[in-house]
């Protein structure tokens, strides 16, 4: 289902596979954002006590935008009143440029001490000309639906990967968490260097923050080849010894894949 006033289903098993009947109805949790916004998941953890936080984001159509944000729903699968507003918490993603129309939620981690932060991609309107002009974001919130406000801006980190005044897109396809609790993503980042659509270069670009701030520790990775036209990151993980490991999918005319060990 997709535009405004889109649902979100959860479904629940038991440990044979069969549908949970103490979950939702016949294990299928049907649910509406409060506000009536169609809802786009983009992950999701389970509590300690058994509630389901869920990373998305919320179309509230053309004029209002799309949003970046969290439901949370109880073990019976009900959206939870004590969760931000109704059961959900969504914001406008905002930068030095104003407040902006579309964002785009792509990956959640639940921390430890039980906040939540997702990642995704945004821009200040829905088509910006013939190329798109994307920056990567992350959202903060606290375990009750609220910013956390000590990340980045008032719980919001807006980050642009290419050089100032160059047009280019960065979307983010893998985030975790390593072992000292550093935040790590993974993104498709285009270098629209040329102006024009026949000129893009797409790279894989690795950043790594600190999850309390928001800070980007150290520079980004830039993973590509110039024989592979174009890079795309399938998959992210982190070893013991804190190493991103990323999975490519790279080529134009020619395909092929790769695997990428980066420095800690």
């Amino acid at each position: 289902m997709t535009g405004a006033g889109s649902r979100l289903a959860v479904g629940r098993f038991l440990p044979g596979g069969q549908p949970d009947p103490s979950f939702g109805v016949g294990g299928v949790a049907v649910l509406s954002e409060p506000d009536n916004g169609g809802i786009y998941p983009a992950g999701l953890a389970l509590r300690p006590d058994g509630r389901i936080v869920v990373g998305a984001s919320f179309d509230y159509s053309l004029q209002s935008g799309m949003w970046a944000g969290f439901l949370q729903l109880l073990p019976d699968g009900k959206l939870d009143p004590s969760f931000g507003n109704r059961g959900a918490y969504s914001v406008r993603v905002r930068s030095a440029a104003g407040n902006h129309l579309y964002s785009r939620a792509s990956g959640m981690v639940l921390q430890s001490d039980g906040t939540s932060i997702i990642v995704g991609y945004t821009r200040p309107g829905y088509i910006s000309g013939a190329l798109r002009d994307d920056d990567t974001f992350w959202l903060k919130a606290d375990v009750v639906g609220k910013p956390v406000t000590s990340f980045g801006n008032g719980g919001q980190v807006v980050w642009s990967a290419g050089p100032a005044n160059v047009r280019g897109g960065n979307y983010p396809a893998g985030f975790v968490q390593a072992p000292d609790g550093s935040l790590h993503t993974c993104s498709n980042w285009t270098n629209n260097t040329g102006g024009t659509v026949a000129s893009l270069l797409l790279q894989v670009i690795a950043v790594r923050q600190d999850a309390a701030t928001g800070a980007l520790l150290g520079s980004p990775s830039e993973v590509g080849r110039p024989e592979w036209k174009a890079a795309y990151c399938k998959g992210l993980s982190i070893g013991a010894d804190g190493r991103p490991v990323i999975g490519i999918d790279f080529g134009a005319s020619v395909q092929g894949a790769a695997v990428a060990r980066l420095a800690p």
